[in-house]
């Protein structure tokens, strides 16, 4: 009988303990949007050796889930405006970042993947980008939180025309931002 009182005494107070873990964990994880603003530069190459570059005003938006105070995971959508180039490109996919530290200030380190796309009437140049990016976040209060940092993506992103071939081969971005978490 004492036995069978400390058995369930204890599984309420593991129960408890459960429940207040749960609990702790949900208030570090949860849903947040966010956008930025940077400076991109663009590089292309050519199959006839010529090389050119873009720096332009990039913008950012984004959806994503932190799952601890330390890992957050995104969804995004970039568009770099024209710059010296006839029209804007785009870019879409996804990332996951690595906080370090507890505190409001946190260093991040980055990859991501995704698809760009720079299209001018019959010319398309689409493809594959991925790479990293290495920031600093700084936690303002329990919802809002600004990000700073630089990202660097390699691209395959080509156009092909007969034997001429033209490829993105790089981004690079400076940028700065803000987050909401729900």
């Amino acid at each position: 009988m004492i036995l069978d009182y400390c058995m369930e005494q204890l599984m309420k107070k593991l129960a408890l303990l459960g429940l207040l873990n749960v609990a702790m964990m949900a208030s570090e994880s949860g849903w947040y949007v966010g956008g930025d603003v940077g400076r991109t530069k663009e590089k292309d190459e050519t199959s006839t050796g010529n090389h050119y570059s873009n720096t332009s005003t990039a913008y950012s938006a984004k959806i994503g889930y932190y799952f601890d105070n330390n890992v957050r995971g995104y969804a995004f959508y970039q568009h770099i405006n024209r710059g010296d180039f006839a029209k804007p490109t785009n870019a879409y996919g996804g990332g996951c970042d690595y906080l370090f530290g507890d505190n409001a200030f946190k260093p991040f380190l980055g990859a991501i993947v995704g698809y760009s796309v720079y299209k001018n009437g019959n010319y398309k140049q689409d493809g594959l980008a991925y790479g990293g990016q290495v920031g600093i976040n700084y936690g303002l209060n329990e919802h809002f939180s600004v990000d700073a940092g630089y990202r660097y993506l390699f691209s395959d992103a080509t156009y092909k025309s007969g034997n001429y071939k033209e490829e993105i081969t790089s981004f690079q971005s400076f940028f700065a931002g803000v987050n909401y978490k729900f």
